[in-house]
């Protein structure tokens, strides 16, 4: 995980969901998880500005170790 890893329970669950199923949008995200999108949007947003998750062409995803903005790439 990043250096700035989750710790909430819905950050996780957020980020284990991209980590196993690759890039989603935020609906497929509410989708999966059973949660309001406006939530997830929230909280989504809160991963993006720690750099723990990145937005590429609408998606969002866990950046591979090693290249790119706070040590990770769009997959």
């Amino acid at each position: 995980m990043p250096a700035n890893e989750p710790i909430n329970p819905i950050e996780q669950r957020i980020f284990e969901l991209l980590q196993e199923e690759g890039p989603q949008s935020c609906q497929a995200v509410a989708d999966a998880l059973g949660l309001n999108p406006f939530v997830v949007h929230g909280w989504m947003t809160t991963l993006l500005e720690e750099n723990s998750i990145l937005k590429a062409a609408g998606l969002y995803c866990v950046p591979e170790p090693g290249n790119g903005p706070a040590g990770g790439s769009v997959a």
